[in-house]
């Protein structure tokens, strides 16, 4: 068994209490919302689409921006200046 030095286990101790109450924080607060009729109608699965819908919206724009796709408002016609 390693021993560790009385600094790390001490940092290791404030690091693990400082992550547990911020857990706690983060209930309490829900509980409070809750209790103030204060909660959201998304289900963890909304949440889930949101994010499936933001990085296929950020895998596109790189396709735009590798040329692999060209980007609708790149391809339409561009109106022609007056000389």
């Amino acid at each position: 068994m390693s021993m560790r030095r009385p600094a790390n286990y001490i940092r290791d101790l404030i690091r693990q209490d400082m992550q547990d109450r911020a857990v706690a924080l983060n209930i309490l607060e829900g509980l409070g919302d809750l209790r103030h009729g204060r909660f959201s109608d998304k289900s963890i699965l909304h949440v889930k689409d949101e994010d499936g819908d933001r990085r296929e919206l950020i895998e596109i724009r790189g396709k735009i921006e590798r040329g692999e796709i060209r980007s609708p408002l790149r391809s339409a016609p561009q109106p022609r200046r007056k000389k």
